[in-house]
Order: structure tokens, then C-alpha cells, then sequence
């Protein structure tokens, strides 16, 4: 409850609506006085924080324990006593991104560390090779040492062809090169890179895998509403169900699915730090148990029978893998293309 001062004016100011009660009947604010002190800007603040943190924690509890049930109650119109879906996915997807672009990265450089120690060993051991020894004069043959000319040729096989921007307008000019539009929009882009990176294919694969990381909550985002029309098409006779329904049982779905595969790669974490075989156990039964926790989210929301849902989320289950591998391979192509 407020501890604010009432104004005695009954306008609103941010609708200038009449008000007859504390709040405003049209925009719903208070109608206290705008000057407050220190101690009530804390004190507000506090409260919104364990009002969210309430609702969150409920929320959650029965997100985990009661697949579908949130759902449900949304399409029921019980939304007061839960946390918006929207700030839940919000809120979610924001720590679950943060951790796993972290272990992604992580990942990436440990992979990184030991093929570059495992590839200065091997310099190490295959630069000479002593064929003959005599007493005063040894004979050395250098039969692994590299040629840098085919190495370059082999490892970078995201680069042109062709050496400059000029050369190729040239061959072009002289319709030595019959190219059309999008080829030469590709060439150029490659001979972008080759200056940019400098021939190191391992670079530019670097740097597309980290910006393709950090576009790929969009990714998540944006492949949403797709799924959820693919609900409504094979849900079509549940007139009950529209398509914010489905959108929303969806989010709820990705909202589990976030908490499970963080868990997950922490358990997957904990066992290379304390060497417990159980940890990757749990990882390994976190992945099936998403996998029955979305059968049981379709039958306790769409009310229809064991063989039906489980066709039917075995086709929304192909389906949204089929979006996924066309959302990535444009994301693929929009990160080439911007990077």
C-alpha cells in the first residue's frame, strides 16, 4: 500500500481524467503529489523489486512443475497473480544468453589453446630430422618444413580468387568474367575480407562465429511466431485457441527450454572442474527430460489425446527444426555480409 500523500485535485496528470478513487479508472495511476523524498524513491524501488521477485518465483515454480499450466491460466484470463510472459521471456533469455555466450567463448578458446599447442608441437618435432650422424659433422634433412604458398591455398578457401577489387572489375570490364549481380555483390565481399583479415581464414571464422552468437537471440525471437502459426494451422478445429495462445504457450515452452539447457551446461561445467561422471549423467537426462516436459506442456494445454499430441508435437518439433536450420542460414548470411 502507498505511503504517498493523496492530492485533493481530482484530475489525473497523465490523462487529466477524472478521478474518483486513489487511482485513476482510465490509465490506472495514483493520484499523489509529484514531489517525494529520498526515503519513499527507495522505498518504492524495494517494492517493485520483491513484487517482481514474488511474482517470478511463483511463476517459475509452476512453470518447472506444471507444464502448461501458466499457459492455460493466461488463456483463461488469470494474469494478475503471474509474471507477465513477456518481461518472463525477457528477463530469461537476458541471463540465459549471457551464460551461454560465455561458455561458448570459453569453448571456443580452450579449443583454440590446444590446437595451437598441439600445432607448435608438431613444428617443433618435424622442423629437422637428423638422417646421419657423423663424428664431427652432422647431415640434416629439412623434409617438413612447410611450403606457406599451398598452405595459404588450402586453409583459406573463404577468400576470392581474384587478388584486388581492380583486378576483377578488370576481367570483368574485358568480359573475361561473366558474372551477375549477386556473384559480384559475393566477390566483393570476399575481397573485402581478404584486406580485412589478411588471408587468415581462422579469423574470419572467429569473427562470424561470435557475431553469429550475438545475433542469435533475435534468432530465438523471431522464429516464434512462425511456430506458433504452424500451431494454429494444425490446431485449426480449437476455436478457443488463437493465435496469441498459441504464441504465448510457445514462450513458455522457450522459457523452460532456456532454464533446462543452462542447467545443463552447467552440469556439463561442474564435471570438467570436479571430474564427477554424475554431472554429465544429469546433463544427459536434462536434454530427454525437454523432451517430456514439452509432451506433457501440448497435453495439458491442447486437452486431446496421448497419440495426437504426441503426432502432432513430433510434427512441431520438425517443423521448428526446419525454421531454425533456414533462420541460422540466413543469419549465417547476414553476418557474412556485415561483418
Amino acid at each position: 500500500m502507498s505511503h504517498l500523500i493523496q492530492r485533493k485535485e481530482k484530475n489525473c496528470l497523465n490523462c487529466n481524467a477524472i478521478i474518483e478513487n486513489k487511482f485513476c479508472s482510465i490509465c490506472g495511476q495514483e493520484n499523489v503529489e509529484i514531489k517525494e523524498s529520498l526515503w519513499q524513491l527507495i522505498s518504492h524501488f524495494f517494492k517493485d523489486i520483491t513484487h517482481f521477485d514474488g511474482k517470478f518465483f511463483s511463476s517459475l515454480k509452476l512453470l518447472i512443475f506444471k507444464p502448461g499450466y501458466l499457459s492455460t491460466e493466461y488463456l483463461r484470463g488469470r494474469r494478475q497473480a503471474y509474471l507477465n510472459p513477456i518481461r518472463f521471456y525477457v528477463f530469461t533469455s537476458f541471463i540465459f544468453f549471457i551464460f551461454f555466450l560465455s561458455f561458448a567463448k570459453k569453448s571456443t578458446s580452450d579449443s583454440d589453446d590446444k590446437e595451437e599447442i598441439k600445432s607448435d608441437s608438431i613444428q617443433v618435432n618435424n622442423k629437422v630430422k637428423i638422417i646421419e650422424k657423423k663424428p664431427n659433422k652432422p647431415i640434416i634433412d629439412i623434409e617438413y618444413k612447410k611450403d606457406l604458398s599451398n598452405e595459404n591455398e588450402e586453409n583459406n578457401w573463404i577468400f576470392s580468387k581474384y587478388k584486388t577489387k581492380s583486378e576483377y572489375d578488370s576481367l570483368i570490364n574485358l568480359n573475361v568474367v561473366d558474372d551477375n549481380y549477386i556473384e559480384r555483390k559475393v566477390q566483393y565481399k570476399f575481397l573485402k575480407l581478404r584486406e580485412k583479415y589478411s588471408l587468415d581464414s581462422k579469423k574470419v571464422g572467429t569473427a562470424i562465429f561470435d557475431k553469429g552468437l550475438k545475433n542469435l537471440p533475435i534468432l530465438f525471437l523471431f522464429s516464434l511466431p512462425f511456430i506458433a502459426l504452424f500451431l494454429k494451422l494444425i490446431y485449426f478445429r480449437r476455436k478457443q485457441y488463437f493465435f496469441v495462445s498459441h504464441a504465448i504457450f510457445i514462450i513458455h515452452l522457450y522459457i523452460f527450454t532456456f532454464i533446462a539447457i543452462l542447467l545443463s551446461m552447467l552440469f556439463s561445467e561442474l564435471a570438467d572442474v570436479i571430474a564427477f561422471s554424475v554431472f554429465n549423467f544429469l546433463s544427459l537426462i536434462l536434454f530427454f527430460l525437454i523432451f517430456f516436459y514439452w509432451y506433457k506442456a501440448f497435453r495439458n494445454f491442447y486437452l486431446q489425446s496421448r497419440l495426437k499430441t504426441f503426432l502432432k508435437l513430433i510434427l512441431s518439433m520438425v517443423f521448428g527444426f526446419f525454421i531454425m536450420a533456414l533462420m541460422i542460414t540466413f543469419l549465417l548470411i547476414f553476418t557474412v555480409l556485415t561483418i
